[in-house]
């Protein structure tokens, strides 16, 4: 029996889709069975192609969802290297370097605990003339820069030196945990290394003792424990090869604290101390040091905004005497591309301890009164980083200017200091540095006499 085609129509509502034509057949009885099983045959195979093609369109779409997500992450990846870059570059002196800890992070899972190790590897060869005198053996000047131990004589013809230091003692280790608690998470961070150390030296074994740094836990925007200062601004820390270069310039202080940040504001309680001319550090204050600070950040620049209150008290002998200190500060960072310019400017009274590594004191005792005195002091210093592939270039300028009481503090209180360096720092291999600075310092004193050095450094830095 002849069958004859027969063209049909599936609309679209009965399809699932698009509408679509097929040719059937009409068999004959006797083909009927025939006809039947080479349609389902057809039918099957027909089935088997469509889910092939679907599939297949399936996976395309997929391989380009995956690649488009693979994209967005690169993106995303780029923008945040690129930020970390601008707020927290490998840097010879440390957001932590000295201040951002270039340390290579490893990871080690304690629980829910997870715990990372760091650190590095630190040897600094400094060649240093003083032009009126000279420091003794082991003294912290002959490991970085301190303004107010240039040695400043009236022999100054006769009487410069020069001296050579190998020092490893700036080498650090840090551990940090971060522990997720419900919603929230509670993080940790201890820090050493080991300058200023009391035990060690130079004879035989070169064994220095390790000393605290940081130690601090995080939780819901509170930092409790010792950390850098809320009135220091780490974004305009220059580059440089030695462990400090600017250091009359720069509030640099840690200490224990309690701080809270919110926003880009951050309000800080933290341990007083007040250092009076011809005493020294009293532990007399009632009340605590208080920071105001408002961070202002995008990708072109990184800005604070800082404000410093403080009681300054000293009881002794029957005497019982105050007085309250402030202080302001504007520092930062500006981006310009790859390169970027550092600034500080800060001023005020009665903040000799927070600003150039101690060369000014907070105030001074007017004995006949038994009245605390402040002193004035203002600091600044501006900084250029030049990036040339895997080197880099930096160079600055820094001051500090304090007026002090000459009747009260005599004529050899430190008047000001001035310093300038330029630093080339290269990059080996990841976390490999090499680097070389040279620096000119000068210390002034209230007498008119001054006092200069001249430093050379070469420093290689290996991070763990």
């Amino acid at each position: 029996m002849v069958t004859t085609p027969e063209i049909r129509h599936v609309p679209r509502e009965a399809s699932g889709g698009a509408s679509s034509y097929f040719i059937a057949y009409r068999p004959g009885r006797r083909a009927a069975g025939i006809t039947r099983g080479i349609w389902l045959s057809v039918s099957g195979l027909v089935s088997l192609v469509t889910a092939s093609a679907v599939q297949a369109a399936s996976d395309r779409d997929l391989e380009a969802r995956i690649k488009l997500l693979e994209n967005e992450l690169k993106a995303v990846k780029e923008q945040l290297a690129d930020r970390d870059e601008k707020t927290n570059p490998v840097s010879r002196t440390a957001q932590d370097e000295i201040i951002v800890d270039d340390s290579v992070w490893r990871e080690i899972e304690c629980g829910e605990t997870r715990l990372e190790v760091g650190g590095f590897i630190d040897l600094d060869v400094h060649l240093s003339k003083y032009s009126d005198g000279d420091l003794v053996s082991g003294s912290i000047g002959r490991d970085l820069y301190l303004p107010l131990l240039t040695p400043v004589s009236p022999d100054n013809p006769t009487s410069s030196s020069i001296d050579t230091d190998f020092s490893a003692k700036t080498s650090r280790i840090s551990l940090a945990t971060v522990t997720p608690v419900r919603n929230h998470a509670i993080s940790t961070r201890i820090e050493m290394d080991f300058l200023l150390s009391p035990g060690g030296n130079e004879r035989i074994s070169n064994s220095y003792n390790p000393r605290l740094r940081r130690a601090y836990v995080d939780y819901d925007g509170w930092r409790i424990g010792q950390d850098w200062t809320t009135f220091q601004t780490l974004q305009a820390m220059p580059e440089s090869a030695s462990f400090f270069a600017p250091a009359e310039s720069q509030v640099f202080v840690r200490q224990p604290m309690i701080r809270y940040t919110t926003g880009n504001f951050q309000l800080a309680l933290e341990n007083p101390n007040t250092n009076l001319s011809g005493v020294g550090l009293t532990g007399d204050g009632a009340l605590p040091d208080a920071v105001l600070r408002y961070n202002l950040r995008s990708k072109d620049y990184d800005i604070a905004v800082s404000a410093l209150v403080r009681q300054l008290r000293y009881r002794d002998a029957g005497i019982n005497a105050k007085a309250f200190g402030w202080g302001v500060s504007l520092a930062g960072r500006v981006y310009l591309g790859t390169d970027d310019i550092r600034f500080s400017l800060q001023g005020g009274e009665g903040i000799g301890r927070y600003v150039g590594l101690g060369i000014a004191p907070a105030a001074v005792l007017n004995a006949a009164s038994t009245d605390i005195v402040t002193i004035p002091v203002l600091s600044g210093n501006v900084a250029y980083r030049w990036m040339l592939g895997n080197t880099s270039i930096s160079g600055g300028y820094s001051f500090i200017r304090i007026d002090n009481h000459k009747e009260l503090t005599g004529p050899a209180a430190t008047a000001g200091s001035q310093s300038a360096f330029v630093a080339l720092t290269h990059s080996l291999a990841p976390k490999l540095t090499v680097a070389a600075e040279f620096l000119y310092g000068e210390r002034k004193i209230e007498s008119g006499l001054k006092g200069d050095i001249r430093r050379l450094t070469l420093s290689v830095r290996q991070g763990f």
